[in-house]
């Protein structure tokens, strides 16, 4: 799916082939993973997950996935911005992104976010977008708070890392919390 979308600072466009490489790098940073289910996945298994995204997208709209890759108005890569469909019936879609940790606390996955999240409400039809984070990442859980999402749940211990459970929230945001 050829999908490009604009902000004040960013350029989002849908991920390609030519992207699995930059993708790879950023999935497979130690610092960028500490707070997800593998927090090292090897290239193989990025490269494996890059890929599946490109399946799930020709299956939009109605279904699938978009990873969007994140550039700076210099047309740097930072970070990917997603959206997966996880109920086809009820229109419930979840979002996460990830970015190079020299461009955090600059609201850049904010915006980004804020872009998908018109995107996916507008064009998808979608009815709930879903965020669901481990509750020690206290800056995605910032992200959440400033994308105006209301927190659903506390999931304790829903998370297990290395060995070790984590609690996990569960932030939300409806259509008609946007109108």
């Amino acid at each position: 799916m050829d999908l490009a979308f604009c902000t004040k600072r960013l350029s989002l466009h849908a991920m390609t082939e030519e992207d699995i490489g930059f993708l790879t790098d950023l999935l497979t940073l130690p610092i960028v993973n500490r707070y997800e289910h593998e927090p090292q996945p090897s290239r193989e298994r990025a490269e494996e997950n890059c890929r599946s995204m490109l399946e799930k997208a020709k299956k939009l709209p109605g279904t699938g996935a978009l990873r969007c890759i994140v550039r700076t108005s210099e047309g740097d890569r930072i970070g990917h911005v997603q959206i997966t469909c996880n109920w086809e019936d009820t229109r419930e879609w979840e979002i996460g992104y990830a970015f190079l940790p020299e461009h955090w606390n600059k609201g850049y996955a904010t915006e980004a976010a804020e872009r998908m999240i018109r995107f996916a409400f507008e064009d998808l039809k979608v009815h709930k977008i879903l965020a669901l984070i481990n509750a020690e990442n206290r800056r995605s859980v910032a992200v959440a708070k400033h994308l105006n999402m209301v927190q659903e749940g506390y999931l304790r211990e829903a998370r297990l890392i290395a060995g070790v459970y984590y609690d996990e929230i569960v932030f939300a945001l409806l259509k008609t919390d946007l109108d």
